[in-house]
């Protein structure tokens, strides 16, 4: 696929440092997030948001989307080798490695953000989540827990647990329960999501909060800004923060009813 070659040679100039940077190249922006193994789908579902978003903002940054490797050493150090590069003005985080606090603390002075809540915690004041806090106490499944051998039922989970691939590692799903503060898309942006490049997958609720996101980053970069000045409407309502967090967050729950993800009662 000619998205993933072109991954591969991101990665490769990212790390090796080889790449000639003229002197009017463009801002960058990371997406550093899986696009290989078990959870490359939350990688493809953010980077076509975010694509979306900043053609929407006509804004001239280049996005770098960066594989995180698919463990938690290979995320470190691929988020230090963006933070020691001064064409970066920005960072978005997405999936189960890249959300990690030491990952987050690598990428320290870079305006930052979390895409959901992936049972982190932010770190640091560079960082805001896109996650509603008390969800961190309702979760019963942990961060270490892993997709293919589930918790035992019911349980709570954070944003991994709404893969679609979980209707083909399991039977039966009654009683996973999946929260985020991201909404499902409507059918204008999934028009134009799926629009946007030949290979768009069917957005969900990571790519409305992909592209919000973006356009935070996109405010928060500018000189002089800082996240406890930044108010931004989008998709998922009004973005405010404090303490690393999106204040007055919704809290959404979500379930799988016939193999389909579907948003629950409260």
């Amino acid at each position: 696929m000619a998205a993933r070659s072109l991954l591969i040679v991101l990665i490769a100039a990212l790390l090796s440092g080889c790449a000639v940077i003229q002197a009017s190249a463009p801002p960058r922006l990371a997406l550093l997030a899986p696009f290989e193994g078990r959870y490359r789908d939350v990688g493809y579902e953010a980077l076509y948001a975010v694509r979306l978003a900043i053609d929407d903002s006509a804004s001239d940054i280049d996005l770098f989307a960066i594989d995180d490797g698919g463990s938690l050493r290979t995320a470190i150090e691929r988020a230090r080798a963006i933070q020691s590069s001064e064409e970066y003005v920005g960072a978005l985080l997405i999936g189960p490695h890249a959300t990690n606090t030491d990952v987050q603390m690598a990428l320290t002075g870079l305006p930052t953000v979390i895409i959901g809540g992936w049972g982190a915690h932010a770190a640091g004041d560079h960082v805001v989540s896109l996650s509603n806090p008390d969800a961190l106490s309702q979760l019963t499944a942990v961060r270490s827990d892993n997709i293919t051998q589930l918790p035992e039922l019911p349980f709570t989970g954070d944003e991994r647990y709404a893969l679609s691939q979980m209707t083909e590692l399991h039977s039966d799903l009654t009683g996973v329960t999946i929260l985020s503060s991201g909404s499902l898309p409507s059918d204008d942006f999934s028009e134009r999501y799926l629009n946007s490049a030949e290979f768009a997958p069917e957005p969900g609720f990571l790519a409305t909060l992909a592209y919000d996101a973006t356009r935070l980053i996109l405010i928060a970069q500018r000189p002089g800004a800082s996240w406890a000045e930044v108010r931004y409407e989008g998709l998922n309502g009004v973005f405010t923060f404090a303490d690393g967090y999106w204040q007055n967050a919704p809290m959404y729950r979500y379930g799988f009813q016939s193999g389909t993800l579907t948003s629950l009662p409260d």
